[in-house]
């Protein structure tokens, strides 16, 4: 119907199409529809540029034209509306099926050319050529009753005018017998319409909500045969999710693995909730993040990242908004996993069938719905990266989907892809990083006055031994995850008078670090080191199980995960049980054992800055407090001056390095290697140094 047809016609074209779209939704193969229709539909498009060009259902195996005529009658005029029919379908039999670049012949076992008829049409168009050409296509068109061989002959004839006019030369028999084993007249009343209304009882959420999902389908296939539109499964559902307001039940081929995605969803909702729960003596307590609400009010706006220092609560935050969220629509709770090399490697290692953006399209539910990926920074650059920036990229994209991600500031500092993916202004400026100005994020900052305060109430033996300790250390207890240490050691029997002294989270964590491992003997600290140190090879954060000695993983799975310092997060996966232990590992491991291994490990040539940098600080932290100066400056200057250290780790070890001076004669020893040797390699370091306090 070119031109877009007149207003009769779309309306009964937008009807045909509306019934395919019920079929769609409900995964229906046509022949629910109509006999002898071949397929399931899975994209419907009107008013195509094709000679058939009302209606193209493709479906599972192949493409169904339809013209639609609301009434029409068997003539045998070269001007009547049949011929008009003949003709176009003569067309798209010579143009073949398929795109343009796709151009195949027609199979009557997967293809038809459809007339589309409306209640209205008489007798010898509805119920005689419609006969006939059925029984034609099974080789039972001999000794017809009289209105079907008259019908059959008619349409015949238009065929081979058509031909003729179209080709300038007569129809071969076996083109003619082709062309009508692919034609079919399709009756639409009534009666289908009642059927299709049964029929989507069976997609509707709520039983009931059948009749409006019908009249949410006409609407939409007017609206998009007046415009030359179509949808396929996924955009029609979104429709009438979104636009139509009626609530689907999960299609049927996507229930399974729903149930799949749901269920792993849980469990790492379920395994990130640890990171809510301090352990005090008085019993496992939760601090209230005012962040929280912030969150959930961005939420409601679109995608954006939840950004922190290591430890500052991130996990936690998201882990309450989820849970905040899951009251009122779906939500899906994920851990990176940096063993995902591609998002099918991903949708395996979850079990699923179906890719995860066309499943998140398939829930059910309130509008908008929520992916949540906990721990980006997991990845640490590795192949992994790429892909759950696709998955945020994909996700975003679906309509009434939003993606809340967490990620270290420092590795969303290095990562320019997931600044740019996530642009745009802040949601909530009380949250924001200068930093980020650009970028879509809410900052997890140190715990206030107001959250400190409800310790007094939650735990006041640690509320206690905060007043009566040392300004350094209720100023480093800010971060929660320095809070959950000193809890754990107070829990552990420590008096927080033994604590006085720290004023580093990698005092703190040394101290833990012995409370944890003394006791356990050597076996233990050398199978922490194997495990660290396969790790840190594989450029992972997490281990499978499998590879280590059997001593090893005997030790790891009877000792260290009871110590609360390794988890299993998976079924064989081994990984320390938070980040900033495992870059405390590396530190302890890899780089503070021996000066000139940890320096090739810093190598440009190592590529491995993105994984070392945030224990730098650790090995750093050692070195200044606990060796002399010069020594202390000359890692500094090996660490900053040379293009063979990996970039990564030049610019964070001139920042923390920077942040480490506090007084002037801290740069004694900089200053004499300096003026040693105006053209060497500590001019360079000072050059650095000054570039970080700069900025």
């Amino acid at each position: 119907m070119s031109g877009r047809g007149t207003a009769g016609g779309v309306v009964f074209q937008a009807r045909v199409g509306a019934y395919v779209a019920a079929l769609m939704l409900a995964e229906r193969p046509l022949l629910s529809l109509a006999q002898d229709l071949p397929g399931a539909p899975t994209r419907i498009l009107f008013e195509t540029t094709a000679p058939v060009d009302d209606v193209l259902v493709e479906t599972d195996i192949g493409e169904i034209y339809v013209q639609a005529k609301n009434t029409i009658s068997l003539s045998d005029k070269s001007d009547s509306e049949l011929a008009s029919v003949a003709q176009q379908f003569v067309r798209q039999y010579r143009e073949k099926a398929g795109s343009q670049s796709t151009k195949r012949f027609f199979h009557s076992a997967q293809d038809r050319l459809v007339l589309a008829v409306g209640e209205n049409t008489l007798g010898p168009i509805r119920d005689h050529l419609r006969e006939a050409l059925e029984r034609n296509a099974t080789n039972a068109a001999t000794a017809l009753p009289q209105r079907l061989d008259k019908a059959l002959k008619v349409f015949s004839n238009q065929i081979s005018s058509a031909w003729t006019e179209e080709t300038k030369n007569s129809i071969s028999s076996q083109d003619l017998t082709a062309i009508l084993r692919l034609c079919r007249v399709v009756n639409l009343g009534t009666g289908d319409e009642r059927r299709v209304v049964e029929i989507l009882s069976h997609v509707v959420a709520v039983l009931g909500d059948e009749t409006a999902l019908w009249n949410v389908l006409k609407d939409w296939a007017v609206d998009a045969s007046s415009k030359g539109t179509g949808a396929n499964v996924r955009s029609l559902r979104e429709y009438v999710v979104l636009k139509g307001g009626v609530r689907l039940a999960v299609a049927p081929s996507f229930r399974a693995d729903i149930e799949k995605l749901k269920s792993y969803s849980a469990t790492e909702f379920q395994r990130v909730g640890r990171f809510r729960t301090l352990r005090t003596p008085e019993g496992d307590i939760s601090i209230n993040r005012l962040v929280t609400d912030a969150v959930l009010a961005a939420a409601a706006k679109g995608s954006f990242l939840i950004t922190g220092e290591p430890g500052s609560g991130k996990s936690a935050v998201l882990h309450s908004a989820a849970e905040a969220l899951a009251a009122h629509a779906p939500v899906v709770f994920l851990s990176v996993d940096t063993t995902a090399t591609s998002l099918d490697v991903l949708r395996r290692e979850i079990g699923l069938e179906h890719r995860i953006n066309e499943l998140l399209c398939a829930f059910d539910g309130n509008r908008p719905a929520f992916l949540f990926l906990d721990a980006l920074d997991a990845v640490r650059g590795g192949l992994a990266d790429a892909v759950y920036r696709k998955l945020i990229e994909e996700v975003s994209e679906l309509d009434g989907w939003h993606v809340i991600a967490s990620v270290r500031s420092f590795d969303l500092r290095m990562g320019r892809e997931l600044r740019n993916l996530l642009s745009g202004p802040p949601p909530e400026q009380q949250f924001a990083e200068k930093t980020f100005g650009t970028v879509r994020h809410i900052h997890v900052p140190i715990l206030s006055d107001t959250e400190i305060e409800q310790l007094g109430v939650k735990a006041p033996s640690v509320a206690l031994s905060l007043s009566n300790g040392d300004a350094k250390l209720r100023e480093l207890v800010r971060n929660p995850f320095n809070l959950g240490l000193l809890s754990g050691l107070l829990t552990n029997g420590v008096q927080v008078s033994e604590l006085a002294s720290i004023t580093t989270r990698g005092q703190l964590l040394e101290r833990y670090w012995t409370v944890r491992m003394d006791d356990m003997g050597l076996g233990a600290e050398i199978a922490l080191s194997k495990i660290a140190s396969a790790m840190l090879d594989q450029r992972a954060t997490t281990l499978d199980i499998t590879l280590l000695d059997s001593a090893t993983a005997d030790i790891a799975e009877e000792e260290l995960i009871g110590r609360g310092l390794l988890v299993k997060e998976s079924t064989c996966r081994l990984a320390f049980r938070h980040h900033v232990l495992y870059d405390f590992a590396i530190a302890r491991f890899a780089l503070l054992r021996d000066e000139q291994s940890a320096l090739d490990r810093c190598s440009r040539a190592s590529g491995a800055g993105l994984l070392l940098a945030p224990s730098l600080g650790y090995w750093l932290d050692e070195q200044f407090r606990n060796t002399a100066p010069m020594n202390f400056w000359r890692l500094v200057i090996s660490l900053t001056a040379t293009n063979q250290v990996d970039p990564i780790i030049r610019v964070e070890s001139a920042r923390l390095a920077a942040e480490m001076v506090t007084q002037p004669k801290d740069l004694d020893c900089l200053a004499e290697a300096v003026l040693a040797d105006p053209n060497g390699l500590a001019v360079q370091s000072a050059i650095h140094l000054a570039g970080a306090i700069l900025t």
